[in-house]
């Protein structure tokens, strides 16, 4: 019987296809035919386009739309904090990193909790384990305890247009921040 002279790898697109072949000019042939086949059905809207002409079905968008984004990063003690955007979550969370290196979500789950505030500035400090931040959705300031799952307490009533530039001063036991 005939015997497989070798493999021919077809790269198409973002798939690789692999398969083995026999050596007659028909084989040839016929594996050239189902390719070009498979290009035109594949790419109808690079026909006709010169290299990088033609629509990519890769956005900007489709690249970031998942991207999580960090910022405000301070230290308490040991324990690393910081913010992060989480756009599948439409979100802001306060994220800690205790000095042992488990990292836990401090803010509670859900949509009626976002970090941040209307104006510019940080809209969170932290002092001895207990973190202070203003939340977008009702415009209130909390408190909560960032090594325990625990509801935030608020601080100030909500109704408000959030607080920035937070910073604990804790000798004069004030919260000084703006709206």
């Amino acid at each position: 019987g005939r015997g497989v002279v070798g493999r021919r790898v077809v790269r198409l697109g973002y798939r690789m296809q692999v398969e083995n072949f026999g050596d007659s000019p028909n084989d040839v042939l016929k594996w050239t035919k189902e390719r070009d086949t498979v290009k035109q059905e594949e790419s109808p809207k690079m026909q006709g386009k010169a290299m990088g002409e033609w629509d990519s079905p890769i956005t900007s968008r489709s690249v970031t739309e998942e991207a999580i984004q960090l910022s405000d990063v301070r230290w308490d003690g040991g324990d690393l904090y910081w913010l992060e955007y989480r756009p599948t979550e439409g979100r802001t969370v306060i994220m800690r990193r205790s000095d042992d290196g488990v990292e836990r979500t401090v803010t509670p789950k859900g949509q009626m909790w976002d970090v941040g505030s209307s104006g510019e500035g940080s809209p969170y400090t932290v002092s001895s384990g207990v973190v202070y931040f203003s939340n977008k959705v009702d415009g209130a300031l909390y408190t909560q305890f960032a090594a325990f799952e625990v509801e935030p307490v608020p601080l100030t009533p909500s109704g408000g247009a959030g607080y920035c530039d937070l910073d604990l001063d804790a000798a004069r036991e004030r919260l000084p921040g703006r709206c």
